[in-house]
């Protein structure tokens, strides 16, 4: 209509009346658009929220089996980038169907205007279809592909962040950044590839207006001399043209957003119908039932497919009774409570649970939370209850010394605690519960021999809290077998015997080789009675061999040394030297008293101050402020291999405590995948966009040279509207992140302690913070979408009043301006509306998505480790030749604002004694020892020299390579069985095999389908724990150096096996200095020298322990 009056004599107010009419049906567009973009994004929102508690809830309930298919990384991959891709999706799903009908509607109105020649602009535009349709093809096929690497790398990472410290311990970076390095240039060639596919289709859906309409427009003159292409009929045309290319524009969108959401939604697909746990495994009968826990010709197996765990298990067990289960490594003792829990799929037969159950699980389960909420566990607080759970469990001490007390809040996975603290919290929370059935499995193996027979006595004995409660534990702690109901043997999944202790001892046969165990573990700790005697020399004397020579043991015990109430006596000598020894005070908050306890230091500490010592984690906190310049800079780099190897090469393990391995994965997995994919589209997008601003307002200027006087005032309102909301929408970003982490934080938790989630009930209790965790990030979520159509309508409200200026002007200047120009001008400005819109939205997302990049990079500038190798200072190849280690007034600390964990300790490891021993309770520094020898935590005062070496000199490869060490926690890799032993691929069959032979695995390598390449699932899921310990143990004898480290190396393995491992090490590490932390004290009573520590701070050294008694004081 503008045109037509430009040709016509119409009065000069209708001019302007059509311009005032494109200005507000404009705005009614608008509106209503922003309307259904605010309404899409609230179903799309929904959605994800829906997605992420199925997956969640799924997670739960996911059997062993599919847990061996999705592991804790590929889960956190779906919640985080597959979700975020379907929600993408479904915003602009719409235009599936809307754009077809655009177009139809577009191409009917371009008939009416163009006739026949609008077929010439659909052949193009069909002939277009096919070859976006084979290049949809291979977009989809390579999108599998990224995911598919995607996941392995994140897969990859979650296990070398759950496992950094034994990573750093073995000096395997290398390896495993090898591993990653190799992931990820799989990934971006397949990105690369994607990209190059992407580009083709938005090449030729950008060429297709222009094809559409130079072919429309040549067949139009080209068919009839009589059509005449004036001013009216061209630019209507071009204004068909520009509606065409919307859709068509967003057409590459749709259908690349398409080929990565059937992919996504096929991949949660498959998790969500993957298998769950039978309900129908457990039985529930009656609490009045009066065999609480009842097998009836049961067998079960870890998965359907695979060979049975237990076979034909019959076993009953009173109620309040406490019942043991003993047996060698891998002989079903675990599964056995596994299968109580409903863990494992029943083959056959029935087991009844009757009653609620607590369980206590081998590896300690610790929530990132308070030390009082790890043992309430939702429960109400009940004063009387708590305080005699803290003094039955051995906590008060413990509690004392941390900076909040029991309000102190402990890292991800307990990475703050010491092994034997996380073990007695745990236990803590089964006693606190108040349940009918309780299950351990083996928690006295993870503290010292004192602390267990407290626990033993306190809590599980039948004069302990427990007295009463139905109990079934499994245990290696042999010592504690008389006292108990029932004993129940296992050997090879079922059951070989069943009985009380001395009826056992009396048939003889494969329980007599456990009470041997049991005679040199009692000798050991100092704690055989009379009773004990006159027992032992009973049995004896009612059996045959072996267990009658146990007589030679019981006429030890028969004089001085028996426990006749005058243990605690000690000479004058040595009871000064542990007088002066206990003297001390504690570097941790405390001082001992007169009776060796400890008590709190007075301190005058800020509230500020026990605030932060409170929290032994870091929280992420929101930066304020632009995104600082250099990030656009770095981010031009190879963004993903950088910050992957980069992190990896500097990640400081003091670090990984305070942030926590979940918020990595989250940096990993979704920052990384906004790098990946959403800032190249924002780059693109804002490229294109702003060279069509350019491009639109030179083109108008050159007709109207007033058009930019009067667009310059609105010019000036876009930069402020963007400024305002550019600022706004960052800080929005940043918390949206932030928020989402506690998310996966609280689902890896939740996947890793799912058995006692279940165990306890609490199932409904997690689903629900995981819905408030997934609210909370909403809650920063939304009000970024809300902005984003906030600044929508103000600036197409400012585009549209640009359209009216040019159509005001254009009516003005009608008798001096041509109508072709005119239409030009309109029809440009029409475009720069929405290339603007464009322009500020592609900026600011832009610069919002860059958050991530910054986010990455700054995670990647953690404080770094001393370097990797010393160029100027390198060892002798064969060093360390003799094994001499002292430590020369050594204290270390682990954070800077945190106490000191060792002071002033000094002493020394000589060259040619085989076996040192550090033994002492919980939390006494034994773990730290061993980090500040690998310079995991480095030294605040003092030095370590081996050999002569101060350490701190060395490269830290130089270093650790050198040394070897058998960990608390066995740590396995997913892979083969073989790379576990040997990532570096240096070692030969046959060293590998000699290694597994003496490490006493042969058998069961042997006995598997794979042999050496026998897959290993994420943690080494699939085998035991003792299985797990002995693999950490062929390392060592495969990496033979001349110091070994033994962190609670045997803690989870029976005593038979205990016994062939140490013969072993005495073996073939005869020549080397061997540093052992233990609990047992009967592997280490052949030692030439113990060293024990006294609350971090002292050291006693003696060579001949027992007559010290220093283990009879407590």
């Amino acid at each position: 209509m503008l045109i037509r009056f430009m040709n016509s004599d119409e009065p000069s107010w209708r001019g302007v009346l059509y311009a005032a009419a494109m200005f507000f049906a404009s705005m009614g567009e608008s509106l209503f658009n922003s309307q259904y973009e605010y309404r899409i994004f609230l179903v799309s929102m929904r959605m994800r929220s829906a997605m992420i508690n199925a997956i969640y809830r799924k997670a739960l309930t996911l059997s062993s089996a599919s847990k061996g298919f999705f592991t804790t990384g590929e889960i956190v991959n779906l919640m985080s980038v597959d979700t975020q891709r379907i929600m993408e999706y479904i915003q602009v799903f719409n235009f599936l169907w809307s754009t077809p009908i655009q177009v139809v509607l577009a191409t009917y109105l371009l008939w009416q205007q163009l006739g026949v020649a609008t077929v010439g602009g659909l052949a193009v535009m069909i002939g277009l279809l096919p070859v976006n349709a084979f290049i949809t093809g291979f977009l989809r096929k390579y999108q599998v592909s990224v995911m598919e690497q995607k996941d392995r790398r994140i897969k990859l990472m979650n296990e070398m962040l759950a496992g950094i410290k034994v990573l750093k311990l073995y000096a395997w970076e290398t390896a495993f950044e090898k591993r990653v390095k190799d992931l990820r240039n799989k990934e971006l060639r397949y990105l690369k590839i994607q990209a190059y596919l992407n580009a083709a289709v938005v090449f030729s859906f950008a060429c297709a207006p222009f094809l559409v309409s130079l072919t429309s427009f040549g067949m139009y003159v080209l068919i009839d001399s009589r059509n005449i292409l004036d001013a009216n009929k061209a630019f209507v045309s071009l204004t068909l043209f520009n509606t065409l290319r919307v859709p068509l524009a967003f057409l590459p969108l749709i259908i690349s957003n398409t080929a990565m959401f059937l992919v996504s939604v096929a991949r949660i697909n498959d998790f969500l119908r993957s298998d769950d746990l039978d309900p129908r495994a457990v039985l529930h009968g009656s609490e009045q039932d009066d065999k609480p826990v009842k097998f009836v010709n049961a067998s079960f197996a870890w998965s359907r497919t695979g060979p049975a765990t237990l076979h034909d298990i019959t076993l009953s067990v009173p109620k309040g009774s406490l019942v043991a289960i003993v047996g060698s490594v891998g002989s079903g003792k675990s599964s056995l409570l596994s299968a109580c829990l409903g863990d494992l799929v029943k083959l056959e037969g029935s087991v009844t649970v009757s009653g609620t159950v607590a369980y206590s699980p081998q590896q300690a389960w610790i929530q990132n939370n308070s030390v009082k909420n790890n043992i309430l566990f939702g429960k109400s607080y009940d004063h009387d209850r708590y305080e005699q759970v803290i003094e039955a469990c051995a906590l008060k001490t413990d509690l004392a010394v941390l900076p909040a007390g029991d309000e102190t809040e402990i890292g991800e996975k307990g990475i703050n605690l010491s092994g034997g603290q996380k073990q007695r919290i745990s236990i803590a929370r089964a006693v606190y519960s108040d349940r009918d059935i309780y299950l351990f499995d083996d928690p006295l193996s993870a503290v010292d021999s004192n602390v267990g027979k407290h626990i033993f006595e306190k809590v599980i004995g039948p004069d302990g809290m427990l007295g009463g409660k139905t109990r079934v534990l499994v245990t290696h702690r042999l010592s504690v077998l008389p006292d108990v109901d029932t004993v129940v043997v296992l050997r090879d999944g079922t059951v070989s015997d069943v009985g009380t202790f001395q009826e056992l001892v009396s048939r003889g046969g494969a329980f007599s080789d456990f009470l041997v165990q049991f005679i040199q573990e009692s000798e050991g700790e100092g704690r055989v009675s009379e009773e004990d005697v006159k027992l032992f020399s009973e049995l004896a004397s009612r059996v045959s061999s072996p267990l009658s020579e146990l007589t030679s043991y019981c006429s030890k015990f028969s004089g001085s040394d028996a426990d006749d109430g005058s243990s605690g006596v000690e000479d004058g000598h040595k009871k000064g030297l542990r007088k002066r020894t206990m003297s001390k005070r504690s570097s941790i908050g405390g001082e001992l008293d007169s009776c060796g306890n400890i008590r709190p230091m007075r301190r005058h500490l800020s509230k500020a101050q026990m605030a932060s010592k409170a929290k032994l984690t870091e929280e992420e906190t929101a930066q304020v402020g632009s995104v600082k310049w250099w990030v656009y800079w770095e981010f031009t780099k190879a963004m993903g291999i950088w910050i992957t190897l980069g992190t990896l090469a500097t990640y400081v393990i003091s670090h990984a405590f305070n942030m926590g391995g979940s918020i990595w994965v989250s940096v990993f997995s979704k920052d990384i995948d906004a790098a990946d994919v959403t800032l190249p589209f924002n780059g693109r997008m804002l490229l294109v966009q702003f060279l069509r601003t350019v491009v639109a307002f030179v083109l108008i200027a050159m007709e109207t040279p007033i058009f930019l006087a009067a667009v310059a005032p609105i010019i000036l309102i876009y930069y402020f509207v963007q400024k305002v909301y550019i600022a706004t929408s960052r800080q929005l970003k940043r918390l949206e992140s932030i928020t989402r982490s506690p998310i996966y934080v609280h689902f890896s938790e939740t996947v890793t302690g799912s058995s006692s989630i279940r165990a306890y009930g609490a199932t409904d209790r997690f689903v629900a913070l995981s819905d408030h965790l997934t609210d909370i990030n909403h809650s920063t979520y939304f009000p970024s979408v809300v902005a984003t159509r906030w600044l929508a309508t103000r600036l197409e409200f400012l585009g549209y009043c640009i359209v009216f200026i040019a159509a005001f002007l254009a009516a003005l200047g009608r008798g001096t301006l041509s109508p072709g120009m005119a239409g030009l001008s309109v029809s440009y400005a029409l475009t720069v509306t929405m290339t603007l819109n464009m322009l500020v939205r592609s900026t600011s997302d832009t610069e919002t998505n860059l958050v991530a990049v910054e986010r990455c990079f700054e995670y990647a500038r953690v404080p770094q480790e001393a370097p990797w190798e010393n160029p100027d200072f390198k060892p002798d190849p064969s060093w360390p030749t003799a094994g001499k280690v002292v430590f020369e007034e050594y204290s270390t600390r682990y954070r800077s604002d945190l106490d000191l964990v060792l002071k002033e300790i000094t002493c020394a490891f000589y060259p040619g004694e085989k076996v040192r021993g550090n033994c002492w309770k919980d939390g006494a520094g034994k773990s730290s020892l061993t980090l500040a020898l690998f310079r995991i935590i480095e030294a605040c005062n003092g030095a370590i020299n081996i050999d002569g070496l101060d350490i701190s000199t060395l490269g830290l490869y130089d270093l650790r390579s050198k040394l070897t060490i058998i960990p608390q926690d066995p740590v396995l890799f997913s892979g083969t069985l073989r790379s576990n032993l040997d990532p570096f691929d240096t070692k030969s069959d046959h060293d590998i095999w000699r290694a597994l032979e003496q490490s006493h695995l042969k058998d069961f390598v042997t006995g598997v389908e794979k042999g050496l390449l026998h897959d290993i699932v994420e943690g080494g899921e699939n085998i035991s724990v003792g299985q797990r310990q002995l693999v950490c143990l062929a390392r060592a004898l495969l990496r033979k150096s001349r110091i070994l480290i033994l962190d609670e190396a045997t803690a989870a393995v029976d005593m038979e096996t205990d016994d062939l491992i140490q013969a072993t090490i005495r073996r073939e590490f005869s020549d080397c200095t061997i540093i052992t932390i233990a609990h047992r004290l009967n592997t280490i009573l052949d030692y030439d020298r113990w060293v024990l520590l006294f609350s971090r701070s002292t050291c006693f050294i003696s060579a001949d322990i027992l007559d010290t008694k220093v283990f009879r004081s407590d």
